[in-house]
């Protein structure tokens, strides 16, 4: 299989992240944040087209990580196991 070159970037700006896979159709996506941390993105898994980005928000609802878990969150196609931080 072809790496599908998956970008994460978090806007601080917006208070989300996109995903975009570069190289090919990634299936079954997800998002994941450190421990600790509660919260609930908007989107969390499925299929994501090459060149074409995902805007995902989220509801924090406890962060004991004061801000740094957006940083720390990653993203994996669960169908080639990679992860991509």
């Amino acid at each position: 299989m072809v790496d599908q070159g998956i970008i994460l970037r978090y806007s601080n700006d917006k208070k989300n992240s996109t995903i975009q896979p570069t190289t090919e159709v990634t299936v079954w996506t997800r998002l994941d944040y450190l421990a600790g941390v509660w919260l609930n993105f908007d989107w969390n898994g499925g299929l994501l087209l090459p060149r074409r980005p995902r805007e995902v928000g989220y509801k924090l609802k406890n962060d004991i990580a004061r801000g740094g878990w957006a940083d720390q969150v990653t993203v994996e196609s669960l169908l080639k196991n990679t992860v991509a931080d």
